[in-house]
Protein backbone atom coordinates (compact mmCIF):
# COMPACT_ATOMS: atom_id res chain seq x y z
CA UNK A 1 0.00 0.00 0.00
CA UNK A 2 1.21 3.30 -0.44
CA UNK A 3 -0.54 7.05 0.38
CA UNK A 4 -2.18 6.94 -3.55
CA UNK A 5 -2.91 2.88 -3.83
CA UNK A 6 -6.48 3.41 -4.19
CA UNK A 7 -6.07 -0.03 -2.08
CA UNK A 8 -5.82 2.09 1.34
CA UNK A 9 -8.80 3.73 0.76
CA UNK A 10 -10.66 0.20 0.48
CA UNK A 11 -8.67 -1.33 3.26
CA UNK A 12 -9.63 1.38 5.26
CA UNK A 13 -13.92 0.95 4.38
CA UNK A 14 -13.34 -2.94 4.68
CA UNK A 15 -11.62 -2.16 7.89
CA UNK A 16 -14.78 0.62 8.70
CA UNK A 17 -17.18 -2.56 7.92
CA UNK A 18 -15.86 -4.61 10.12
CA UNK A 19 -16.58 -6.27 13.77
CA UNK A 20 -14.55 -4.73 16.70
CA UNK A 21 -12.35 -7.65 16.95
CA UNK A 22 -11.55 -7.70 12.88
CA UNK A 23 -11.08 -4.12 12.85
CA UNK A 24 -8.29 -3.97 15.63
CA UNK A 25 -7.05 -7.07 13.95
CA UNK A 26 -6.55 -6.10 10.47
CA UNK A 27 -5.45 -2.92 11.39
CA UNK A 28 -2.55 -4.32 13.57
CA UNK A 29 -1.47 -6.05 10.69
CA UNK A 30 -1.94 -3.40 8.36
CA UNK A 31 0.56 -1.52 10.73
CA UNK A 32 2.83 -4.11 11.14
CA UNK A 33 3.45 -4.96 7.51
CA UNK A 34 3.91 -1.55 6.71
CA UNK A 35 6.64 -0.66 9.21
CA UNK A 36 8.16 -3.96 8.09
CA UNK A 37 8.46 -2.00 4.34
CA UNK A 38 9.37 1.25 5.90
CA UNK A 39 12.47 -0.92 7.91
CA UNK A 40 13.05 -3.16 4.37
CA UNK A 41 13.34 -0.09 2.60
CA UNK A 42 15.66 1.89 4.85
CA UNK A 43 17.93 -0.73 5.96
CA UNK A 44 20.75 -2.25 3.38
CA UNK A 45 19.41 -3.99 0.41
CA UNK A 46 21.77 -7.09 1.58
CA UNK A 47 19.86 -7.29 5.25
CA UNK A 48 18.89 -10.69 5.87
CA UNK A 49 15.50 -11.21 5.69
CA UNK A 50 15.82 -13.89 8.41
CA UNK A 51 16.06 -10.59 10.79
CA UNK A 52 12.13 -10.74 10.29
CA UNK A 53 11.54 -14.07 10.52
CA UNK A 54 10.85 -16.81 13.18
CA UNK A 55 12.58 -15.72 15.97
CA UNK A 56 14.89 -13.03 14.34
CA UNK A 57 14.91 -9.61 16.20
CA UNK A 58 12.75 -7.65 13.84
CA UNK A 59 10.23 -10.33 13.56
CA UNK A 60 7.34 -8.97 16.10
CA UNK A 61 5.68 -5.86 15.75
CA UNK A 62 7.05 -4.49 19.02
CA UNK A 63 10.60 -4.89 17.70
CA UNK A 64 9.74 -3.04 14.41
CA UNK A 65 8.01 0.18 15.91
CA UNK A 66 10.96 0.36 18.03
CA UNK A 67 13.25 0.05 15.27
CA UNK A 68 11.57 2.37 13.36
CA UNK A 69 12.03 4.63 16.26
CA UNK A 70 15.60 3.94 16.73
CA UNK A 71 16.43 4.67 13.48
CA UNK A 72 14.32 8.30 13.16
CA UNK A 73 11.48 6.97 10.78
CA UNK A 74 8.43 7.71 13.26
CA UNK A 75 8.34 10.10 16.32
CA UNK A 76 8.39 8.77 20.02
CA UNK A 77 4.76 10.29 20.06
CA UNK A 78 4.22 7.60 17.21
CA UNK A 79 5.72 4.80 18.60
CA UNK A 80 3.50 5.53 21.82
CA UNK A 81 0.52 5.53 19.91
CA UNK A 82 1.12 2.53 17.34
CA UNK A 83 2.11 0.28 20.49
CA UNK A 84 -1.01 1.41 22.19
CA UNK A 85 -2.76 -0.05 18.93
CA UNK A 86 -0.44 -2.87 19.08
CA UNK A 87 -1.83 -3.64 22.60
CA UNK A 88 -5.46 -3.58 21.58
CA UNK A 89 -4.81 -5.82 18.38
CA UNK A 90 -3.19 -8.49 21.53
CA UNK A 91 -6.05 -8.09 23.54
CA UNK A 92 -8.82 -8.68 20.61
CA UNK A 93 -6.84 -11.17 19.31
CA UNK A 94 -6.66 -12.86 22.53
CA UNK A 95 -10.23 -12.81 23.61
CA UNK A 96 -11.45 -16.12 22.97
CA UNK A 97 -15.30 -15.32 24.04
CA UNK A 98 -15.61 -12.93 21.59
CA UNK A 99 -16.94 -10.33 24.33
CA UNK A 100 -14.47 -7.55 23.92
CA UNK A 101 -15.56 -4.14 21.50
CA UNK A 102 -14.29 -1.03 21.74
CA UNK A 103 -15.93 0.31 24.68
CA UNK A 104 -14.29 -2.07 27.19
CA UNK A 105 -13.23 -0.66 30.17
CA UNK A 106 -9.39 -1.78 29.20
CA UNK A 107 -9.28 -1.36 25.44
CA UNK A 108 -11.02 2.44 25.79
CA UNK A 109 -8.53 3.14 28.43
CA UNK A 110 -6.19 2.62 25.62
CA UNK A 111 -8.03 4.26 23.01
CA UNK A 112 -7.76 7.32 24.94
CA UNK A 113 -4.40 7.48 25.84
CA UNK A 114 -3.84 7.54 22.43
CA UNK A 115 -1.52 11.09 21.49
CA UNK A 116 -2.75 11.45 17.86
CA UNK A 117 -6.44 11.85 18.13
CA UNK A 118 -6.62 14.25 20.77
CA UNK A 119 -7.25 16.96 17.53
CA UNK A 120 -10.84 15.04 18.19
CA UNK A 121 -11.43 16.25 22.06
CA UNK A 122 -13.32 19.15 21.28
CA UNK A 123 -16.17 17.81 19.00
CA UNK A 124 -18.93 17.32 19.89
CA UNK A 125 -21.04 14.95 17.44
CA UNK A 126 -21.69 11.96 19.16
CA UNK A 127 -20.10 9.44 16.01
CA UNK A 128 -16.79 11.17 16.90
CA UNK A 129 -16.94 10.25 20.35
CA UNK A 130 -16.90 6.87 19.65
CA UNK A 131 -14.25 4.56 21.17
CA UNK A 132 -14.54 2.96 17.56
CA UNK A 133 -14.11 5.87 15.42
CA UNK A 134 -11.65 6.98 17.34
CA UNK A 135 -9.50 3.76 16.28
CA UNK A 136 -10.18 4.44 13.32
CA UNK A 137 -9.26 7.76 12.82
CA UNK A 138 -5.59 6.89 15.49
CA UNK A 139 -5.08 4.32 12.63
CA UNK A 140 -5.33 6.17 9.49
CA UNK A 141 -3.33 9.13 10.53
CA UNK A 142 -0.39 7.11 11.63
CA UNK A 143 -0.85 4.87 8.31
CA UNK A 144 -0.24 8.18 6.73
CA UNK A 145 2.18 9.03 8.30
CA UNK A 146 4.24 5.32 8.41
CA UNK A 147 3.59 5.69 4.57
CA UNK A 148 4.63 8.99 4.57
CA UNK A 149 7.73 8.15 5.58
CA UNK A 150 7.94 5.36 2.85
CA UNK A 151 8.23 8.13 0.28
CA UNK A 152 11.86 9.03 0.89
CA UNK A 153 13.57 12.13 2.17
CA UNK A 154 11.16 14.40 2.49
CA UNK A 155 10.70 17.08 5.81
CA UNK A 156 8.74 15.97 8.50
CA UNK A 157 5.26 17.12 9.15
CA UNK A 158 4.27 17.98 12.43
CA UNK A 159 2.62 15.66 14.20
CA UNK A 160 -0.99 16.04 15.15
CA UNK A 161 -0.61 16.18 18.80
CA UNK A 162 1.77 19.35 18.09
CA UNK A 163 -1.06 20.96 16.23
CA UNK A 164 -3.62 20.00 18.34
CA UNK A 165 -1.73 22.05 21.27
CA UNK A 166 -0.36 24.88 19.22
CA UNK A 167 -1.31 28.15 19.55
CA UNK A 168 -1.82 30.60 17.18
CA UNK A 169 0.79 33.64 17.27
CA UNK A 170 -0.40 36.95 17.62
CA UNK A 171 0.66 39.40 14.67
Amino acid sequence: MNLNDPSLKEFIDTVHSESDRACAILVGAALESSLEHLLKETLVKATPRQLFEGYGPLSSFSAKIDMSFAIGKISDDERRDIHLLRKIRVEFAHDIDHLLDFDAQKISNRIHELSVIRVLDGFKDTEMNTNRFRFEVAFAILMVLVLHMRLGPTPRLPSPATLATATPSSE
